[in-house]
């Protein structure tokens, strides 16, 4: 096991949200606790990138204890511990709430965009059901399920 040779570091995580449609998660990497403080940005720190969110509990700009390996590639954590500390820089986790808002309104949009363009696909059937008789609406929903489920 490659993974066994590498050394593990106790470090902290800060929460920042999520970026991209929610498909990774942003945290920043600070060694000690005493960093959070109101003079270090989270611009100045290493950022630590994940597809999914790792800590089921806290919000934004909350601090985690966990285990990184050296090469930054893993981490060793509880995914139901509680945040250590909250990041105490209001601009950054300002920023970071802005960001995860933003993600989420574009995934929203997106989710909406694909749902306008199934309507909009389904519009001559609904415009040719409207005007059908009982037999022809029959003769349409048949052959719409006939379409789904093939």
């Amino acid at each position: 096991m490659e993974q066994s040779n590498k050394k593990l570091i106790d470090t902290y995580l800060i929460y920042a949200g999520r970026r991209n449609n929610n498909s990774i998660h942003v945290y920043y990497i600070i060694n000690d606790i005493s960093e959070n403080d109101k003079h270090t940005l989270a611009k100045t720190l290493e950022k630590f990138v994940v597809k999914k969110r790792l800590f089921k509990r806290g919000s934004i700009g909350a601090i985690y204890q966990v285990k990184l390996t050296d090469d930054r590639e893993s981490v060793n954590y509880s995914p139901i511990q509680s945040p250590v500390d909250y990041w105490n820089t209001k601009s950054d986790t300002l920023e970071w709430q802005t960001l995860e808002s933003a993600a989420k309104i574009a995934e929203q949009v997106d989710k909406k965009g694909k749902e306008n363009a199934l309507i909009n696909t389904l519009q001559p059937i609904k415009k040719a059901y409207k005007f059908a008789n009982n037999n022809e609406r029959a003769a349409i929903l048949a052959e719409v399920i006939k379409i789904i489920t093939s």
